[in-house]
């Protein structure tokens, strides 16, 4: 439940009234989460909302999520408006096509941008910096299936694989499709699982959701919007353009997709958009910290014109073909002025004494960042002790104001329900979701994930987070093991001869990227090489399965035996680590 202020009434007024410039400072941690979410719910009007950094957006979003109803963020088309817009996973100009639930994702902002009434989309200054697909391009590829309908089905399947799809024998990821007969299995974004399309000759006869582990139906719907799998659309017009431009990769195949195709943006289209050509004019534009927004703008496009030179070099040096990347990347003045052509929000902790003609500030006072040490202590021999948090809060609620904790589970809900009554202070009923907090004053624990809270004293306000309580959380298993997530980024930074750890095989070594050819495609594999010099090549687009290996000493591990029992051996011995460990906090 939002409780709205002054300064928020006042706000929503200046964006009513239309004007260009608004500026709010004061605001601190999760506190900015909950005011703008308060003000979206108010609102009927698209927004882009912008953070300096792909994981301060990331963290945002999950911010926004608790705040916003259930249906924002995982309700059905139609219902939906909260979106991510997010930077790629790696670098396609190290040859490497992002993930594609990555893909998908940006997919899904920007036909949510281009065709609904007021989506909300969370991005980062790199995630707006690049040129993308035409709108154009983007909105023709779109289909929409219903049931009863005739539909060419060889020019269906065509425009499916046009549009990045990529035929298996059976659908399980974001972009597979598959044909049975009659049946047509296919995995858009937009949707958590796959459709299944039935024909009748040439007519849609059922349209149904299924479950890609077991694959059996869910449930049936009317029509479904189909969107491309890819921001490269392989269409007739756009690789004949490519072509005609040459220097294409030796890896393109008639009609086919290539790794790390997306670097060749500018080859398929001849006039790419950008992120600001699919908003709409009506939308507002949110700078979260803003001048670290522009800062991160500007230290991006150094790095990637630094990236862009070593590129050309090494290029050169193995006569290999560089796609045409001048001109990519908007320049940060482009970036300033195609965001001042909406209305603006600039968040920033502190005024500025020179604020820019025109604009209207708002500053909160206060301390909106938790002061007090809540985290749960030791008091005596291996008793805890929650009475700086029991103090406060009574302290609070004596004072009339609303408290809320936020616990990840039900059974953490619970164990602090109780351990709270202990000390005397009243808790009321468990709640599943922040629009179910009552707006008067007492102490509620609500579940979800929030990893600060925040004090609003004007608003009578206390949100203290389960990590702000019990401390961070951390992964037992991993801490103890010495190892990292390869996730794509950090990929790109390892060389031949690092160790990895595969979650099921152990400890191998990192060979390198090959490419291999299966059933007329052409795809990289990571290469792990294990002890008797047993090799595991690994699809490249799974690269999560992968840990690097960080050893508590200087002594290198022996590698496992791919096949052996070794790795199952340590495995044991970890949970049963695990498992002691849990048996005495539970006794603490």
């Amino acid at each position: 439940m939002h409780r709205i202020d002054d300064n928020q009434v006042r706000l929503k007024q200046w964006i009513d009234e239309g004007v260009k410039d608004l500026r709010i400072t004061g605001l601190s941690g999760s506190a900015r989460a909950y005011c703008l979410a308060g003000l979206l719910l108010e609102l009927e009007r698209p927004s882009l909302i912008i953070l300096p950094t792909a994981k301060e957006a990331k963290k945002f979003l999950r911010e926004l999520e608790f705040f916003l109803p259930k249906g924002w963020m995982s309700g059905d088309v139609g219902e939906r408006r909260l979106y991510s817009f997010p930077i790629y996973d790696i670098s396609p100009l190290k040859g490497l096509s992002p993930h594609r639930e990555i893909v998908a994702q940006r997919l899904e902002a920007l036909y949510a941008m281009a065709s609904e009434k007021a989506p909300v989309v969370v991005t980062s200054a790199e995630a707006v910096l690049f040129r993308i697909l035409p709108k154009r391009e983007m909105m023709v590829s779109v289909d929409l299936l219903q049931v009863g309908e005739e539909v060419d089905r060889e020019k269906l399947l065509r425009k499916l694989e046009a549009a990045g799809f990529q035929r298996t024998s059976l659908v399980e990821e974001r972009g597979d499709y598959s044909v049975r007969g009659g049946v047509i299995d296919l995995f858009p974004p937009l949707y958590a699982n796959p459709l299944r399309v039935e024909f009748f000759g040439d007519t849609v006869e059922s349209l149904r959701f299924f479950d890609p582990l077991g694959q059996r139906s869910l449930r049936s719907l009317k029509e479904a919007i189909v969107l491309p799998a890819n921001e490269i659309l392989m269409t007739e017009a756009n690789v004949q353009r490519a072509r005609s431009l040459g220097r294409l990769p030796a890896l393109m195949k008639e009609w086919g997709s290539f790794p790390g195709q997306e670097a060749w943006l500018k080859h398929f289209y001849e006039h790419p958009d950008t992120v600001f050509d699919y908003v709409p004019e009506q939308a507002l534009a949110v700078f979260v910290d803003d001048l670290q927004v522009e800062k991160e703008i500007h230290v991006f496009t150094d790095v990637f014109v630094h990236e862009e030179k070593k590129l050309r070099l090494e290029s050169e040096q193995r006569e290999s073909p560089l796609p045409e990347i001048e001109g990519i990347l908007l320049a940060p003045e482009e970036v300033h002025q195609r965001s001042r052509s909406f209305q603006n929000i600039r968040l920033g902790e502190l005024p500025l004494s020179n604020e820019s003609q025109g604009a209207r500030a708002l500053h909160y006072t206060g301390l909106f960042r938790m002061e007090g040490d809540f985290t749960l202590k030791l008091s005596g021999r291996g008793r805890a002790s929650m009475a700086p948090l029991a103090e406060k809060v009574a302290q609070w609620l004596k004072m009339g104001f609303r408290v809320v904790l936020i616990c990840r589970t039900e059974q953490q809900a619970n164990r602090l329900g109780d351990i709270l009554h202990n000390y005397q202070v009243t808790v009321g009923p468990l709640v599943s979701h922040w629009g179910e907090v009552p707006s008067g004053k007492g102490l509620t624990i609500c579940l979800g994930r929030l990893s600060e809270g925040f004090s609003w004293p004007e608003l009578g306000l206390y949100v203290i987070s389960e990590d702000e309580i019990f401390g961070p959380k951390r992964s037992l298993v991993k801490t103890k093991a010495g190892m990292g997530e390869v996730d794509w980024t950090s990929f790109s930074q390892l060389k031949a001869g690092d160790l990895v750890v595969h979650e099921d095989h152990g400890i191998g070594r990192y060979g390198g990227l090959s490419k291999m050819e299966i059933d007329q495609k052409v795809n990289d594999f990571v290469v792990i090489e294990y002890a008797g010099n047993d090799r595991l090549y690994i699809p490249a687009d799974r690269i999560s399965i992968l840990q690097k290996y960080i050893g508590a000493d200087e002594q290198e591990p022996k590698l496992d035996q791919l096949g052996g029992r070794s790795w199952d051996v340590v495995k044991q011995k970890t949970k049963k680590s695990v498992r002691e460990i849990a048996k005495q906090l539970v006794e603490i």
